[in-house]
């Protein structure tokens, strides 16, 4: 769970990384590196820009631009690592620390107490003692009060204790920063307020890092009950199916609560603000709901198709990078070659189709079933319609298609969990009954 955490935080650091070159080339719109544009030298998306079109930006001391940042890329790589190992002692100290230093650490609390001249004089007459004025105590703070579950102790713990520890603090700020990044591109130049596609640069990427970091925590959910041995007690419990699944996605999205709601009153803001139809909007919320609705099912699918929980963090983040990234980038190429399809078809058949293989092998690694077979094979295809369909002004389609692909997935994965959980848990299996 540490390191799903860290992957989360990772990912928030890379996007609040890129708002901030960006912010920066805005803010110094003259400054350069090597003889390169300050956003250009740092951003590796006009670096692919400088790629398909070679004459894109000046030249540096290096040549192109994408040579830049691929001397600067490397040249920051080495001093994170160079910084990391030189810290890793520091952050990971051995096991074999001796006592001495954990009470320089500050691990062991001990406290100086001021006894009264009478009454060390009295403690030393009755007992024959001697009891100096000042003495070492140790001080053990009292136990907190217990608190009484509720009947469904799975939606309780999620939902009123802190289950993941104070991490996911950090990621709502460093979300919360994201979030504001993305407004202040918004707002930062007037000139391009008339742009129709300018509401869809700041939604689009900020409803991605949404969807991932939902399926992070979604992952999480099973898997910290797992490691921590407490799923074969719950298990064990008179909780049925519904209320153990139910509760964790609910409690999965009331945890990402900042995830789900910021979008959703961004995409208000800018109907309110006439930057988006209401009828767009619409779609977009509810799509957007489903989705996340998707994203964490898909976490606590992988969860309980694989035991181990890096397989399960593996499987998921790549299905959804996939789903999500993968054929958005696979649009994106097929737009910067002039739409003529014809020059991509081979390499976008071998990429869709690569991927539906896997994407079945991930879904179905424990209980394959022809709903998830269907899943697998019409999610991407039907994906990219929808990038396609709302790229040529058709939003009505890309909602009705991506609702019916996304909900068919949805219910593929949820049904299964509720109905049959013993055996998508592994611990039966359906000749057994």
């Amino acid at each position: 769970d540490r390191t799903l955490q860290s992957l989360a935080l990772t990912v928030l650091l890379v996007v609040l990384g890129l708002g901030i070159v960006e912010a920066l080339g805005f803010a110094l719109p003259k400054a350069t590196l090597l003889g390169i544009p300050l956003a250009t030298a740092l951003d590796p998306y006009r670096m692919l820009l400088a790629i398909f079109y070679p004459d894109y930006g000046p030249s540096g001391i290096f040549g192109r631009p994408s040579l830049v940042f691929v001397v600067l890329a490397l040249a920051i790589a080495g001093a994170l690592n160079a910084f990391s190992i030189r810290m890793l002692r520091v952050w990971n100290p051995g096991r074999d620390v001796t006592r001495e230093q954990r009470e320089e650490q500050g691990e062991l609390v001990e406290t100086l107490i001021e006894v009264p001249h009478g009454e060390a004089d009295a403690i030393s007459v009755s007992t024959g003692l001697h009891i100096p004025r000042r003495t070492h105590r140790r001080i053990f703070k009292p136990a907190k009060p217990h608190r009484v579950p509720w009947n469904n102790p799975i939606i309780w713990r999620e939902l009123m204790t802190r289950a993941y520890g104070n991490k996911p603090l950090l990621l709502k700020a460093a979300y919360f920063l994201a979030f504001m990044l993305g407004v202040a591109f918004f707002q930062s130049n007037p000139e391009a307020q008339a742009d129709d596609w300018r509401p869809a640069k700041v939604l689009v990427p900020l409803a991605i890092l949404s969807l991932v970091l939902i399926n992070a925590q979604g992952v999480t959910a099973l898997t910290s009950e797992r490691d921590t041995g407490a799923l074969d007690l719950l298990l064990v419990t008179e909780l049925t199916p519904k209320e153990f699944i139910y509760g964790k996605l609910y409690g999965i999205l009331y945890n990402s609560w900042d995830r789900v709601l910021l979008p959703v009153l961004l995409t208000i803001w800018f109907a309110v603000k006439g930057r988006i139809g209401l009828e767009s909007a619409a779609f977009a919320i509810i799509d957007f709901l489903l989705l996340c609705h998707f994203s964490a099912m898909l976490g606590l699918h992988s969860a309980i198709s694989h035991t181990n929980s890096r397989a399960a963090i593996a499987n998921s983040l790549g299905t959804i990078f996939f789903l999500m990234i993968g054929i958005l980038v696979c649009a994106f190429l097929i737009i910067l070659s002039d739409r003529q399809f014809s020059r991509q078809l081979l390499s976008f058949m071998i990429f869709i189709g690569a991927g539906s293989v896997a994407l079945f092998g991930s879904l179905g690694a424990r209980n394959p079933s022809q709903a998830i077979a269907a899943v697998a094979i019409l999610t991407p295809f039907w994906s990219f319609y929808c990038i396609i369909s709302l790229l040529n002004g058709d939003s009505a389609a890309a909602f009705f298609f991506s609702m019916g692909v996304y909900g068919f997935a949805l219910l593929a994965m949820l049904v299964p969990a509720v109905s049959d959980f013993d055996i998508a848990l592994g611990r039966t299996n359906a000749i057994q009954g």
